[in-house]
């Protein structure tokens, strides 16, 4: 977030389940747009909200479970693909490929079950432990993908000829 443009270059930079940590995704393709050339490329591979589901009539469960998911992971730039193309275009990139992973991803382990069993038994203790309240927060994370709240994404962005940036 805070690389000098004049020290890195590059003509490919990624993110990989570290954006969705970032507090501020407006910075972070500001920052890439100044290391990137035109033609450049930035992937983001990461948990983004899913677009199916409508943000504003979310269940009040649903709601809940986003809220633990993000909180105890520590996620305050998780958003949907939708935001981040938005965000992405104001800096002067553009999506050019956008594909949805979770179905490989693999849910329900017997580990996870494990996981699922203690939380449901001891969550308000273990979110008071660092070490702990990531497994709350990987609970949440397996439910919410099972119920479409969140998708596992491949994001492809090229940056776009100079002059081309809105926003500054």
């Amino acid at each position: 977030m805070q690389l000098p443009a004049e020290r890195f270059q590059a003509d490919f930079s990624y993110a990989v389940e570290a954006f969705a940590h970032g507090p501020d995704p407006e910075r972070f393709f500001a920052v890439q747009a100044k290391i990137l050339p035109p033609g450049g490329r930035l992937v983001i591979i990461d948990d983004c909200l899913s677009d199916a589901m409508p943000s504003r009539d979310l269940s009040a469960r649903h709601a809940r479970l986003l809220d633990v998911y993000r909180r105890n992971w520590l996620l305050p730039g998780l958003r949907g693909v939708t935001a981040l193309k938005s965000i992405a275009e104001a800096k002067g990139f553009r999506l050019i490929r956008d594909r949805n992973l979770t179905p490989y991803l693999r849910l329900r382990r017997p580990r996870d079950r494990a996981i699922a069993l203690l939380v449901r038994w001891f969550r308000s203790r273990m979110e008071r432990h660092t070490y702990l309240k990531v497994l709350v927060g990987g609970d949440a994370k397996q439910k919410c993908y099972r119920e479409g709240l969140i998708d596992y994404r491949l994001l492809v962005f090229e940056k776009l000829a100079c002059g081309t940036e809105r926003d500054g």
